[in-house]
């Protein structure tokens, strides 16, 4: 997780932000725990990785990972997990020595979908919601189209959960 691109939690079927983590971290499973290899394409994401995580029966699960990888390794589905590879074309605006001219660029969002990887998490999830995903918002959005509307406290002791209180903003 970094500041700028935050994991996510689903509960009851909403996708919140995770803002904040405090407990036992280390129950979340590492890159060689989980049979890949990272690397950021970005300093907005220095551990390659973005996790999703779901509640489902009050029990800490996660469901899904988004990887960057090497290029070597774009066709690697870890045991345990299923690939999930969705491909974005975004229209360019490029200029060069041809002049002014649109190309389509292919932005590729690769996934490690795991069915049962519960997580002994005991601590507490600090949590905003919505969540914005860039790619699924019209532009131009103003700066009060994208704030949080709500937050809410998840607090876990060994993967289960203990409370979840929310409030709106």
């Amino acid at each position: 997780m970094t500041e700028q691109i935050p994991d996510t939690c689903t509960i009851d079927g909403r996708l919140w932000s995770i803002e904040e983590w405090d407990g036992s971290f280390d129950a979340i499973p590492d890159n060689k725990a989980l049979g890949f290899e990272t690397h950021f394409q970005s300093t907005a994401n220095w551990a390659g990785r973005i996790d999703h995580y779901l509640v489902f029966k009050n029990q800490f699960y996660l469901f899904k990972v988004e990887v960057d990888l090497a290029e070597e390794d774009k066709n690697l589905i870890p045991f345990g997990a299923r690939r999930e590879v969705r491909q974005i074309y975004e229209p360019m605006e490029v200029h060069d020595s041809q002049g002014m001219r649109f190309e389509e660029m292919l932005h590729e969002h690769r996934y490690f979908i795991y069915d049962d990887l519960k997580i002994d998490f005991s601590g507490t999830l600090k949590l905003s919601f919505p969540v914005w995903d860039p790619w699924d918002v019209p532009w131009p959005v103003s700066e009060e189209d994208i704030e949080p509307t709500h937050e809410a406290e998840l607090v876990f002791s060994e993967g289960i959960v203990v409370s979840f209180d929310s409030w709106s903003l």
